[in-house]
């Protein structure tokens, strides 16, 4: 069978599938999707990758102008789509042919962004699958189609066709010679196709590993390395974030050889899910032992370093982003972007925990908007999801701290999480929300607590003085109270309430009485 390697987000891989699923062939070849480029951040898109949908997006108009396209906003990562699409793959191919198509021509016909894990819930209703779980196998497929595309014939471009009689066509093809080329019959005689090319080289640290550099700067190796003498001088550079991988030596005549590694660990200006790999002298149990548990990704011997390492690189590299994309989604609300449920209530549990400690004063937040079912029953969906986003973005400005965190609670309500925050301090923050709101003037004409007609919240605040007799449970229940109380009350306002001390602890804080004379 022919293979297609293929990103859903290559116009040119767009543009192939709908030839091929126009031929009728869609369900003759093997899809295999890989991220051609993995850099992209669907939320922050360079000027470069930019350009690079617009030049690309205008060449295809003129190579393939029966196909109908819409140009997205914007470049999307596909890490998660492709994920899901295997995932699918495994238990259900008809859905998952079908799931397929949707993906395409929601981002080239539609403009959605199919990195949004909304998303793509919508997509897999669309073919009648309420829930899907990424799988372990789904990864290491996934990893299997991204090595091949990359140390095959394929020259790194897509969309690459690859059939063991007929060799590999790359590019976007004529119908024709698709045809032919799945049906074995293909001559080459067709002129330069239009392909899309692999991105920008993922960025590695290489540190104290002199007699490497060569090896390193090889154009084999896919890699852009960047030299440093010591970790030392690497915590010194200024963008550690963009590196994707590490690869430091382990000195095992130190006393203490793992020390760079905890630094590496350690160090705030790396990102969590970055692959540090030891290269070591030698390799022996006690080593490979000590190296895992303290959080080494690989430990390699320095006498074996040579070009078969460049793909184990490559391989982690992939692997962390795929941990970084879950563990975002896992943490993360697709619509609004901000923190979710789940990891609102971890931070509180945190934050709660250090003011037991330092015995000060936490307050959070609980906010809803009012009538919203209305809102969306009158202006649709799209509209509502809209207006979250816009109400989001806002409270985002106006919490001015860095330990201040905003999450979406569910539907249409969010909670806000206020460290060292008393009473007072609640008050104004929630004024100041209130106001910002109100700025924005969104239209909402069945919401009946506005006299124009604008969309308005509720806010429920409390504040407690922390202390282990207490939960932060009991904060949330309260702020939950609270909203409720504003409702009962005809919503557009605010309620506060606040959780004291226990009265054994009240008369500790204050001491004893003086003693009479």
């Amino acid at each position: 069978m022919v293979k297609i390697f293929c990103d859903f987000n290559c116009p040119f891989c767009f543009a192939q599938h709908e030839r091929i699923t126009q031929l009728g062939l869609a369900n003759e070849v093997e899809w295999c999707f890989i991220e051609h480029n993995p850099q992209i951040v669907s939320t922050a898109n360079t000027l470069e990758q930019k350009k690079q949908l617009h030049d690309e997006f205008t060449l295809l108009k003129q190579r393939a102008a029966e196909v109908s396209i819409k140009k997205p906003s914007l470049c999307v990562n596909t890490q998660l789509v492709i994920l899901y699409y295997i995932s699918l793959y495994e238990i259900d191919k008809p859905k998952a042919a079908l799931f397929r198509t949707h993906a395409f021509r929601a981002y080239w016909q539609q403009g959605l962004d199919i990195s949004d894990q909304y998303v793509l819930s919508d997509l897999l209703k669309h073919v009648n699958k309420r829930s899907l779980k990424v799988s372990n196998s789904a990864i290491d497929t996934f990893n299997q189609w991204q090595q091949f595309w990359a140390s095959h014939d394929t020259e790194k471009r897509l969309p690459a066709m690859v059939c063991e009689s007929n060799g590999v066509l790359l590019g976007l093809q004529h119908i024709n010679n698709i045809k032919s080329f799945i049906r074995g019959t293909y001559q080459a005689d067709n002129p330069e196709p239009a392909t899309c090319e692999a991105g920008s080289k993922p960025v590695v640290a290489l540190i104290g590993l002199p007699n490497l550099e060569p090896l390193f700067a090889a154009e084999e190796s896919g890699l852009h390395t960047l030299i440093f003498k010591n970790v030392s001088e690497f915590r010194l550079y200024k963008h550690r974030h963009i590196v994707k991988a590490i690869i430091f030596y382990i000195d095992v005549s130190m006393m203490d050889p793992w020390v760079d590694l905890g630094r590496l660990k350690q160090d705030p200006g790396v990102k969590e899910f970055v692959p540090v790999i030891g290269v070591a002298p030698f390799t022996n149990s006690p080593i490979l032992k000590q190296g895992f548990l303290l959080g080494a990704s690989d430990i390699l011997e320095l006498d074996n370093m040579d070009k078969n390492v460049f793909p184990i690189i490559h391989a982690r590299i992939t692997n962390y982003q795929i941990l970084s994309t879950l563990s975002e989604h896992a943490l993360i609300d697709g619509l609004t972007g901000l923190l979710n449920k789940r990891a609102l209530a971890d931070n509180l549990q945190k934050e709660w925990r250090q003011a037991c400690r330092d015995q000060s004063t936490l307050s959070i937040l609980m906010l809803d908007v009012d009538y919203f079912k209305g809102f969306n029953d009158l202006y649709g969906h799209c509209a509502g999801d809209k207006c979250l986003k816009t109400i989001a973005n806002t409270l985002q400005a106006q919490v001015k701290r860095p330990c201040d965190q905003v999450a979406r609670f569910g539907g249409e309500e969010f909670l806000i999480l206020l460290p060292d925050t008393d009473e007072a301090g609640l008050s104004k923050v929630i004024k100041r929300l209130t106001n910002a709101i109100a700025d924005l003037a969104l239209k909402h004409e069945r919401n009946i607590a506005s006299q124009d007609r604008v969309v308005t919240v509720c806010i429920g605040g409390v504040t407690a003085q922390a202390h282990a007799d207490h939960t932060p449970t009991e904060m949330i229940q309260m702020a939950d109270k609270a909203l409720y109380q504003c409702k009962s009350n005809g919503r557009n306002q605010s309620f506060q309430a606040v959780i004291p001390l226990p009265e054994y602890a009240q008369a500790l804080t204050q001491g004893p009485e003086p003693e009479k004379i």
